[in-house]
């Protein structure tokens, strides 16, 4: 018979700031994503380091070391909860959910160093709508049967358009 043990969730996350990080080692990386699965239930992640030393085949020291380097990259929050003789009685873990300094805006850019927002004017329904009605205009002669519109009609499907 089986033994009926509490494990791990079904997943993992890991996101692209943790998982590209050259100042992070791979073992590291793989503590974050046991402490996502952990603390999906919860909110928090209250594993001790024996627990997560044995998931990983490594010391609880080693584990140690590595909750404090998440914890100095700011990657997770480490909450203590001490007794009135202020010993250690819980550890809470937390995800930091906002690796992403929120004062830059938005991250990406093109190559050209425009945000991809100030693009968008280039890639709109509208100019889409001219573009395919000069293409139309030609295939159209092409003996094939197309519903005609009336211009009115046309204007005023397309007014929310600003044409």
């Amino acid at each position: 018979m089986k033994e009926n043990k509490e494990s791990i969730g079904y997943y993992s996350v890991i996101p692209a700031t943790v998982l590209y990080n050259k100042d992070l080692k791979a073992n590291e990386k793989l503590l974050y994503a046991i402490i996502t699965s952990l603390a999906c239930k919860e909110g928090y992640c209250f594993a001790s380091n024996k627990y997560l030393a044995e998931k990983l085949d490594v010391n609880p020291k080693t584990v140690s070391r590595w909750i404090s380097d998440l914890r100095d990259k700011n990657f997770i929050i480490v909450e203590l909860m001490r007794n009135e003789n202020n010993q250690i009685i819980q550890r809470k873990i937390y995800i930091n959910d906002s690796p992403y300094p929120l004062n830059n805006g938005y991250q990406y850019q093109s190559k050209n160093g425009q945000a991809i927002h100030q693009k968008m004017e280039d890639n709109n329904i509208r100019n889409n709508i001219r573009n395919n009605n000069k293409v139309n205009s030609k295939i159209i002669s092409n003996n094939t049967k197309q519903r005609e519109y009336s211009e009115e009609f046309l204007s005023s499907l397309y007014a929310n358009f600003n044409m």
